[in-house]
């Protein structure tokens, strides 16, 4: 019998519902207990690095046979220079437990230390450092900041992100109940934000293998099946099925790699999943037509790029922290690992939670267009100012045989000053054209379309083009034209229903756009006036396809087309009034002339004598 993979998720129903719920709770207490509990573990943990600083080391990891250090005072440089394995105090092996750790470390500062090493090749010495509470202070002497304000920017930007998860998790579960994409997501964000350590110090590794695992394979599932709980294209179920299997494989490679091809693999095998993925979610993107399915896609796909990319920063920073020259720098280095991380933590979730609460799907595109734009004028100007600063420097050092310094920097600094505006206008109006098309031809297409048309076509053909491009280029529901009190043509609901909404609205007398959010028929009133002409009639708008209000860049394009749609039906009206008229007095002249012709005809008729 072959076996059939199911197209999609089933809908939470029943006792799989009430599963769902009691996990969910159990998950969420034990993450909320996690994140209480992170601040005693915080303040434990900077006892114990605290211990091994006045000791002039620091702790960078941890071997199975004691922490690894690697020398911080500059006594203890002198002692050693690579990274080795901390194993005795003053002849006392050190305890595993970070309790024991602190203690065996800890001491009144001046005493002479005994410190027992193993180096990587396997080698042991002894070396003599002296405790002093003043190392730290030394090396954050000058740099703005001190360890402790260090240590705690960096748990609480941590602690943000994970925060964030923690709230897009239980709003999931409150607002999606059976929804069965944000039930997985939900899920997985509450499993993703416990930490059992946190809880238990003696927790085995295979549960938090298991957690982990468990959390990134409901993740992929959900991603595979977003939005709406099908899995399109049809390959994309074969993968949901083998992602808790590849997440386990490679959760305990990573837990328990004992070989360089181990150490390998269980990247390859997080690569391979989140690889396909990403291809199952563009396919399923380009497959989509437009409406608020493909918006959902194209917010979760921005947040998890802008994720993505601020999480790469953070492996940058990691790497310059790792090459810092002095403690000062590394800080720095390290903050900005924590914020980049904690802001690519953000992004995620909240890519996913608009997405799935179905929240201002169609603020997507003036999003992404204002943080392209901004992203890459930083990167611009960021390349202007190193690029002008070692050009000026070289200049220096050829014609003047000197190094510039701090001048090079400044001219460099001016020459990017100089640039932003030129920049920003250029790359803002690059990110329009490529994000916010539909905005671009509202605001350039329609005034000329209405301006060759006013010519030539009638009100009711100017009505459909204005109604065509307005529902287009700011998706709206549903839309009216009235002009002179009238109702010339409507898009997406019916004339009685316009004239039921027209009996208790009563239109705005200020000028401006007439924004009514709560008005579930037409909470945008677009006021057609022009100079010279008045207030010739409205453009009446309904809400976006997702139920929200129209954005800032919106408003303003309907404002800007205002004057010149007022103006084209303003010309059509008058022009209908004259060639009405003209018609009338040709018709009439027409009538005279007939009459006139009727009676000369009578006059000139022969009479019956004169014919004898």
């Amino acid at each position: 019998m072959r076996l059939r993979l199911p197209d999609a998720l089933p809908l939470l129903s029943g006792w799989g519902a009430v599963a769902y719920r009691v996990l969910w709770c159990a998950a969420a207490v034990l993450a909320a207990a996690s994140m209480a509990f992170s601040y005693r573990a915080e303040v434990a943990d900077q006892r114990n690095a605290r211990a091994f600083y006045d000791l002039g080391l620091s702790q960078i990891g941890r071997s199975s046979a004691g922490p690894l250090v690697q020398p911080f005072s500059p006594r203890a440089k002198r002692l050693f220079n690579d990274r080795e394995t901390l194993l005795a105090v003053d002849g006392r092996a050190l305890p595993a437990d970070m309790e024991g750790r602190t203690r065996t470390l800890s001491g009144p500062d001046g005493v002479p230390v005994s410190v027992g090493l193993m180096r990587a090749d396997g080698s042991q010495h002894r070396i003599t450092l002296t405790r002093s509470g003043s190392y730290l202070a030394e090396a954050y002497a000058g740099t703005g900041i001190t360890w402790a304000a260090r240590r705690w920017i960096n748990f609480g930007l941590l602690t943000l992100g994970n925060l964030f998860w923690l709230i897009t998790s239980l709003l999931l579960f409150l607002r999606r109940p059976r929804d069965p994409v944000a039930a997985l997501i939900a899920m997985s964000a509450a499993l993703g934000d416990i930490n059992f350590y946190f809880l238990w110090s003696a927790t085995p590794v295979f549960a938090d293998v298991l957690r982990t695992s468990l959390a990134n394979a409901l993740l992929c599932i959900g991603l595979l099946a977003f939005p709406d709980g099908r899995f399109r294209p049809r390959w994309s179920r074969s993968v949901a099925i083998l992602t808790l299997p590849a997440f386990l494989a490679g959760a305990w490679l990573g837990a328990f790699s004992v070989s360089q091809f181990s150490a390998l693999l269980w990247p390859a095998l997080y690569g391979a999943i989140l690889v396909a993925v990403i291809a199952a979610i563009l396919v399923r993107y380009r497959a989509t037509p437009p409406g608020p399915t493909r918006q959902q896609i194209k917010i979760a796909i921005f947040g998890f790029v802008v994720g993505l990319l601020l999480l790469l920063a953070a492996l940058v920073c990691v790497t310059m922290e790792s090459g810092a020259a002095n403690e000062g720098v590394r800080a720095w280095w390290i903050l900005g690992e924590a914020l980049v991380f904690g802001l690519g933590n953000i992004a995620m979730s909240g890519g996913l939670l608009f997405s799935l609460l179905r929240y201002r799907l169609y603020d997507a595109d003036a999003t992404i267009s204002r943080s392209v734009a901004y992203g890459a004028l930083t990167i611009a100007l960021l390349a202007i100012f190193a690029g002008s600063e070692r050009v000026i420097e070289l200049m220096g050092e050829e014609y003047f045989g000197e190094s510039l310094g701090a001048l090079a920097g400044g001219i460099g600094a001016a020459f990017a000053a100089v640039m932003i505006v030129p920049l920003h206008h250029r790359i803002e109006h690059w990110a329009e054209k490529r994000f916010q098309k539909n905005l671009i031809h509202l605001r350039h297409d329609l005034p000329l379309l209405v301006g060759d048309l006013r010519e030539t076509a009638g009100l009711d053909r100017i009505a459909a083009a204005v109604l065509d491009g307005v529902t287009h280029g700011v998706r709206a529901s549903r839309a009216a034209l009235l002009v002179g009190g009238d109702l010339i043509e409507a898009r997406g609901i019916g004339p009685d229903e316009v004239e039921t909404w027209r009996a208790d609205w009563v239109p705005a007398a200020h000028d401006g756009l007439d924004c009514a959010r709560a008005d579930p028929v037409f909470p945008m009133r677009v006021p057609l006036a022009a100079d010279g002409h008045g207030r010739v009639g409205w453009l009446l708008l309904g809400p976006r396809p997702d139920g929200s209000f129209y954005g800032k860049d919106e408003r303003e394009s309907l404002a800007e087309i205002a004057d010149p749609v007022a103006r084209a039906v303003q010309i059509v009206s008058v022009r209908a009034r004259r060639e009405r008229d003209q018609a009338e007095r040709i018709a009439s002249l027409e009538r005279g002339l007939a009459a006139v012709m009727d009676r000369l005809t009578i006059r000139l008729a022969p009479t019956p004598e004169a014919a004898s």
